[in-house]
């Protein structure tokens, strides 16, 4: 069971794009998210690998579906181009690659042949930067690995709600489970003990220990794996969503989702549907980098406001 469900239709019809309207170009919010600047592009693409650097630093795409290329041109400008035959794409540390379910999947499962969808950044050089890119094997082979909380014991989840030494949990089956810290809870992130031992909302975590009577978990042991105190972070309306590839635009900036995404919304786990435009939403993550270039963000947690 994924964390969000995805509407169908990518390859049929390629996309969903709705245009609220084009951001001005700003500083970089705290976090290193950032919108592209003039002179770079938004790219939607489908196509077939014709070629796969291993272990993948680039892939040769051949266009051979619909694409979606605009361009940035300042202000409130955005250009339409024409955009065909075979291009190299380049695979950053952060480009996320899934399967057809959005599940992660390795490196070494992409492949030439492999049918495929692009979210990308394009340069004024024109090259190519992938933020996503969905693989749909062109034979038998390696599958998106399964989410973490079905094979791992303890409970994985996204912070709702801190009281005093009580945690609430959202599990990516939906389900809320209460965390009881005391003095021997050992906290950890990136196996190191966090400033202060803060655990905050919206941060994941991985809690081991026993479960009391009433259900909630008695913590020995908290891996954080993800803190929003450090992460990038942009807030705004959704301005363009892209259905089952997991793409968006919120406050100029690309936004890369996953399996591993928990969008929520009313304290429960929502769908990518659900980010429909218009919709207000925080996004935390990690900042998708060209260099020193911010180009998008690829999303951890997602925070969705009723209208």
């Amino acid at each position: 069971m994924t964390k969000a469900v995805r509407g169908a239709g990518v390859l049929a019809g390629l996309a969903v794009w709705v245009l609220v309207g084009p951001p001005s170009v700003q500083a970089p919010p705290p976090g290193g998210a950032a919108p592209l600047a003039p002179g770079w592009a938004r790219l939607l693409a489908s196509g077939t690998l014709t070629a796969v650097n291993q272990p993948p630093q680039t892939v040769t795409l051949a266009i051979s579906g619909a694409v979606r290329l605009e361009e940035f041109e300042g202000g409130s400008v955005w250009r339409q181009k024409a955009l065909g035959g075979t291009h190299v794409v380049y695979l950053l540390p952060a480009t996320l690659l899934v399967d057809s379910g959005l599940r992660p999947i390795p490196a070494a499962a992409v492949r030439p042949g492999d049918t495929t969808v692009l979210w990308a950044a394009v340069r004024p050089d024109a090259a190519i930067l992938a933020l996503t890119l969905q693989v749909t094997p062109s034979r038998p082979q390696m599958v998106g690995s399964a989410p973490a909380w079905l094979t791992s014991a303890g409970a994985v989840g996204v912070v709702l709600e801190r009281s005093g030494s009580m945690l609430q949990i959202l599990t990516p089956a939906g389900t809320l489970r209460s965390v009881v810290m005391t003095g021997v809870t050992a906290i950890s992130s990136g196996g190191q003990a966090p400033p202060g031992g803060a655990v905050s909302p919206y941060d994941i975590l991985r809690v081991e220990g026993p479960v009391n009577s009433d259900g909630s978990i008695a913590a020995t042991r908290i891996d954080v794996e993800f803190t929003t105190a450090s992460a990038a972070q942009v807030s705004g309306p959704v301005e363009w969503s892209v259905n089952d590839l997991g793409g968006l635009v919120v406050g100029g900036t690309m936004i890369a989702t996953s399996a591993d995404t928990y969008i929520i919304l009313r304290a429960a786990l929502a769908r990518f549907a659900d980010l429909s435009p218009r919709r207000p939403v925080t996004v935390y993550g990690t900042a998708v980098r060209a260099g020193d270039t911010p180009i998008g963000l690829r999303a951890r947690v997602i925070l969705a406001r009723v209208y």
